[in-house]
């Protein structure tokens, strides 16, 4: 395919989707109001309804094999359109939703959605969605009866209560998930005028501390000082795992870091940055992070985990 006719093809799925933009928004508003909150069982049913709505439109979209896989905590959905000698690509995401409250929201309740300009359902209905949608698009405009690639589809319903069983949903269905490539959907843009795909996310590790002291509560205007204090002993700890210049001290924690390749450093500082565009977007005061040796940008400054290109 040459350069225009993919800038042809690009021109058709915004025709079609442009063309289409009062059903998305329509089918968005009908799932969003759904109360899918995983964990609370006055919500069971809302996930059960969240994961048949989601089963529904990916069986009108045309996926001839859709399932709903019960879990201990909310169901996940699961689909497949493999009629391509093609590479395969896994759609991760979930239709659990945050808990909220109606009551502590100024503007509207959160589960009933309203059209603003400039503002979006996230985490991670809109994500589910715009793939659904592209999938959509992508047959219309080509009249192809199947996607060029092969699809395989997982949403699950737990995922904002810590996915506790998605280990177990994968072992148990490892076959019918292989893939060559995963997209994980649940993650950011780089700004809304300059989109981009995520390639990697920060990892996370949980722990369980105790911090001991006195034998019990003690008065601290009779041993204060002297009485080693729990809350300030676990700062001083938590204090530790960064040195002056924001590296972590767990032993052997950068032993298996890899570098970032000369192309992602290229790649990082073609994307627009500036200081203070990233200090309004984050809300944030100052930027901080872990220095580096080297500007990823190449201006030569050394202390900063981004410089303006």
């Amino acid at each position: 395919m040459t350069g225009q006719d993919k800038l042809c093809a690009v021109t058709d799925v915004h025709g079609y989707l442009a063309e289409h933009r009062d059903r998305i928004v329509e089918e968005l508003i009908g799932w969003a109001r759904l109360r899918s909150v995983a964990g609370v069982p006055e919500h069971e049913i809302d996930l059960v309804r969240s994961a048949n709505w989601l089963a529904g439109a990916l069986r009108e979209t045309g996926f001839p094999t859709v399932e709903v896989w019960a879990t201990e905590v909310g169901p996940a959905v699961h689909a497949q359109w493999c009629a391509a000698p093609a590479p395969t690509v896994l759609i991760y995401s979930h239709h659990d939703v945050r808990a909220a409250k109606d009551e502590n929201w100024e503007e509207t309740p959160p589960f009933e959605p309203a059209l603003r300009d400039g503002r979006g359902t996230s985490d991670a209905k809109g994500q589910v969605l715009a793939h659904l949608w592209g999938i959509r698009a992508h047959l219309a405009t080509t009249g192809r009866t199947a996607p060029a690639v092969n699809l395989k589809i997982l949403v699950e319903g737990e995922e904002e209560a810590g996915s506790p069983h998605l280990a177990r949903l994968i072992e148990d269905n490892r076959a019918r998930l292989d893939a060559d490539l995963v997209v994980f959907s649940d993650t950011l843009l780089w700004r809304a005028d300059h989109p981009a795909i995520c390639t990697s996310v920060r990892g996370m590790v949980g722990a369980h501390l105790e911090i001991h002291g006195p034998l019990r509560d003690v008065h601290s205007g009779a041993a204060s000082g002297p009485a080693p204090n729990p809350a300030v002993e676990l700062c001083r700890l938590l204090g530790q795992l960064h040195d002056d210049k924001g590296r972590l001290t767990l032993p052997g924690f950068y032993d298996d870091v890899t570098e970032p390749t000369e192309r992602m450093r290229a790649d990082l500082a073609a994307l627009p940055f500036s200081e203070d565009d990233w200090l309004a977007r984050s809300d944030t005061r100052s930027i901080g992070g872990e220095a580096v040796t080297r500007c990823w940008s190449g201006c030569g400054h050394d202390r900063r985990p981004r410089c303006s290109p």
